[in-house]
């Protein structure tokens, strides 16, 4: 049995981290705070079952500057609770990952 499996396991109870060899449980709003004040690494499950290692960040000063075009509104989303939006500094976009597929954050 991998290491990975019991953290499965529990991942449909809450949304769980392992940080410095420790398990620790986040809430959304938890994770959300973490990445606007710091970068971290996020490890996830891809939707095409690939595993990826993402530093991503949602602290304001690493953050791209919003470009305002005159004329157009924007749109409104409606939040998916399941999903973060995060900024990808190796790839120097905006990339989301869904909470059910983490494996890890360090920072």
């Amino acid at each position: 049995m991998s290491a990975i499996q019991p953290f499965r396991l529990q991942l449909f109870l809450k949304y769980v981290s392992i940080n410095n060899g420790r398990i620790m449980k986040f809430t959304k709003e938890e994770i959300v705070k973490l990445l606007e004040n710091s970068e971290c690494v996020v490890t996830f499950t891809k939707v095409d079952g690939e595993i990826r290692e993402m530093p991503c960040t949602l602290k304001p000063a690493l953050l791209p500057a919003v470009v305002v075009v005159e004329g157009t509104e924007k749109k409104e989303r409606k939040e998916n609770h399941n999903v973060v939006s995060v900024f990808c500094t190796d790839k120097q976009a905006w990339r989301s990952f869904r909470l059910e597929n983490i494996i890890s954050i360090t920072n």
